[in-house]
Order: C-alpha cells, then structure tokens, then sequence
C-alpha cells in the first residue's frame, strides 16, 4: 500500500471486532470435494461469501493462526489489502502441520445499512501453487463481530476444527485499549453536563452498558493531510457501533491460547495485558496507534506457522523495521512483546508502589509523562515514566525495571509517532497506563476501579 494511503487505529478497553465475510484479489478456490462443501467454481474472481458448507472436525496441525480481521468500519479496504498480501505470500501447504484460518466480516457494497454474513475460512496452498479456501463455517448476516458472543462463538468453531496443537490469534480492528467502549469517540455522552448528554439517575447506577449491547456511532476525527490509523474492534451498522470492553473480551476468550497479536490502536496497556494473563502466553501490541497498513503482512504466516515454534518476537522486528525505514509522519511505530506469565509479579510490585507514591501520582503534571495519544485522547502514558515523574526512588525504579525486564521481551519504538503533530517518544517501558492526573471524569474513574488491574493494584480509589 502506497505511503500516501498509510491509515492509523484507535482502540478502547472496548474493543470492538469488525469482520467481514468478503475479501477479492487471491487466487482461490474450494479444497474439498466433500459433499458438503460448495466450491468456488471462478477462482480468480470469487470471494469469500461465495463458499458455504461446514467441514468440522479436522485435526492433526501442530501450529494454528486464526485472524480475526473486522472489517465492519472505516478499515474495510484495509484489511481487505492486508488478506490480499497475505495470500501472495506464505500460505501453509495443504495437509501440513499449520493451518491458517480468517474470520472477517466487511460492509456489503461499501454499505452500512446492509446485513452480511460471515464466515471462518481455512487458507491453504495447493499442489500447483494456487490458494485454497474451505468455509469451515457460515455466521447469519446478523452476527456482529465486536461482541463477546461472536468471539466466543468463532474461537469455539475453530478449535473444534483443530482440536490439537499451538493456537494463536491475531485481531485486526479499531481499539482502544481499556477505555469503555463508546467513550473514546464520545466522552461527553458518558460524563455529564455538555453537548445535552445528561445521563439519568437510573442510567448512572446502572454504570456501565450490558456485554452486546451496541453504542452510538460517532465518526471518528480524520485529518486528510496525515496518516490514518487502525483502531481495534468496531462492527458497525446503521448508526450503532458495536465495541467490546477488554474485561468482556477476556472472559469471552473460551480456552487458554499460545499467543494473541493485537494489529489494532492504543492496544499497548498494562491494563489489556493483565484483563488477558490468563488467557494467553504471549501478547504483542501497541502502545500508540498503528498506521492503517498494519502489520507485515507479507511475513507474517511465515514468522508464525513455518518455523517449529511461533516466532512472535520476529513479528515484533518485521513490524518496527518496516515502518522505521520510512520517511517523515509514516516513520511511525512502538511495540512490544509481553510474557503474560509475569503479570501478577507486575501488579505486585506496582500496588507498592502505587501506595508508596500516591500522594506523588496524584498531583504528577501530566505534560511532564511521556505520552502515546494524539489530541485529546488522555489516556495512555508510559507506565513507568508516571512513577519516574511521581517522585519514585532510583531504588524502586529499578526494582521496577528489573520485572518490567523480565515481563517485557521485546519493545522498540521510532523516535517520533506523527512527526508533524503528535509527539516524540523518549521514554519507552513497554506498557502504557492510566494517568489519574490527567483530567479524568467521574465515570471514567468509576468504570476504570472495575478493572482487574486497578483491583490488583488499587491505582484509583
């Protein structure tokens, strides 16, 4: 993808999951004849709805990649571009020991007022060459991505497709890391009295909106002249937008996976890692956002599916390279590579040290910490240049360093994110955070003590 179509993604702690069932430009075509599979009889025009069937049950891969692509929003013709790169690329043979399957729902026709199904699909490479789909399974044109329930529903058909060996997830989307869904784009409706968004007394004690239930759509602020960016986890329809908060996903997650890969915004927190610790091994995100074009693709089945293990942190390098080799605003990039293992060491030392320099963290100048948001977005600062500026001791700094060594296997990140208007990067721990200080609203306090996080470590009271 040209530079001059770069595209950058915002995410909350909801993350909302926008897949679509369509994608063009492969070579593909049906591998199976079973009688319950309807192949693709045009190969080098068909798309992905035009497969159906079920072909539950096949076993045996030692390496799984599901790509949970949503697609359901503005980053439609991205990631529609970053499935095409995939596929004229490295692609496991069929009946290897890898399997690479895609969930993805896009808007029918470019349109947002039109239902369309979805499905799960097993990528392939065939004996000449050629890429091969099987639809493993077929969702209703009712199914939103961005919900619990249709994550669930999706890693739970797919492991019943693939019962044994390593299973990784990629999710591909908008995001907002742990910021409740809807807020990011639309603060105002959730803290009271501006722009008429007064919430009642009922809606006030009822918190927080039900696990499914959509926000409404706000479009988010483009500014033509800079790169875009790729935001996690938006299925939108008509003028709701479906999101899911980081706890929902979580516990919406069915089975312990080997590793989840967020190609999505503002992912980066110390929040989202310690919502998933139980639910993966491995986690790579990042703290800022993440130019449209995403990851590199072009290495991306490689690093996780051809080698014996799945080399995440060749992920992680492949992704900084890449954009650290260009030129300007799209010189752009921070990542990092968690063992989920070491969380509960983090929340350990962290709650000490919260408690030891709370009156500190309170009164920090929050210009003074580093950042990794744009405009107003106050969300995300480095996790230990708050404590660094709170007043912390060398001492505690670096018993702090020393479990942020051990918890964070890789990171690397550009000298500026957004030359031209957003900020340079001088601090870089590997994990964003929640500032108190930075201007918070009530409700946003109040949904961030839900989080297990804050419970572990009690950073708001």
């Amino acid at each position: 993808m040209p530079d001059g179509q770069a595209h950058i993604s915002r995410m909350h702690r909801g993350l909302l999951f926008l897949l679509a069932a369509v994608f063009t430009g492969a070579l593909l075509s049906s591998c199976t004849k079973d009688p319950d599979f309807e192949p693709i009889r045009n190969p080098g025009t068909a798309d992905i709805e035009s497969a159906h069937g079920q072909r539950l049950g096949n076993d045996g891969p030692a390496r799984v990649l599901l790509m949970y692509m949503a697609g359901m929003n503005s980053l439609d013709s991205y990631i529609r571009n970053n499935l095409k790169t995939l596929t004229e690329h490295y692609i496991p043979a069929k009946g290897s020991n890898s399997a690479l399957l895609v969930y993805c729902r896009f808007p029918k026709n470019g349109s947002f007022r039109t239902e369309n199904e979805s499905h799960l699909i097993q990528l392939s490479l065939g004996r000449f060459g050629e890429v091969l789909q099987d639809t493993l399974q077929t969702y209703s044109a009712d199914t939103r991505a961005a919900t619990a329930s249709t994550v669930r529903n999706v890693l739970r058909d797919a492991r019943a497709a693939f019962p044994t060996g390593q299973f990784g997830v990629l999710f591909s989307s908008h995001g907002t890391g742990w910021v409740p869904k809807g807020y990011y784009e639309n603060p105002f409706y959730y803290e009271d009295g501006d722009e008429g968004f007064s919430w009642s007394s009922l809606r006030k004690r009822a918190a927080f909106r039900p696990q499914d239930a959509p926000v409404p759509y706000v479009p988010r602020k483009v500014d033509p002249s800079l790169p875009a960016v790729k935001s996690f986890g938006e299925d939108r329809y008509n003028d709701e937008s479906y999101q899911i908060d980081i706890e929902d996903l979580a516990e919406a997650i069915p089975f312990k996976l080997d590793y989840i890969i967020f190609d999505a915004c503002l992912m980066g927190g110390i929040e989202v890692a310690y919502a998933l610790k139980d639910k993966c091994g491995l986690l790579a995100f990042s703290q800022a956002e993440i130019l449209a074009e995403g990851l590199d693709y072009k290495t991306l089945a490689e690093y996780l599916l051809k080698k014996n293990e799945p080399d995440l942190e060749g992920v992680c390098k492949a992704f900084y390279t890449y954009y650290n080799g260009k030129q300007g605003d799209y010189r752009s990039a921070t990542i990092s590579l968690v063992d989920c293992g070491q969380m509960d060491a983090m929340a350990e030392i962290c709650a000490e040290l919260f408690e030891q320099y709370r009156s500190g963290i309170q009164a920090v100048d929050p210009n003074r910490v580093q950042p990794f948001f744009r405009d107003d977005y106050h969300y995300y600062y480095d996790l230990y240049d708050i404590l660094d500026k709170a007043g912390a001791s060398p001492q505690d700094l670096s018993r702090l360093n020393a479990v942020l060594a051990k918890a964070i296997l890789y990171k690397n990140a550009t000298p500026y994110f957004i030359q031209s208007s957003g900020f340079p990067i001088k601090v870089f721990s590997g994990f964003s955070m929640f500032l108190p200080a930075a201007d918070s609203g009530m409700y946003l306090n109040n949904f961030y003590k839900t989080l297990s996080w804050n419970q572990a470590t009690g950073l708001v009271r």
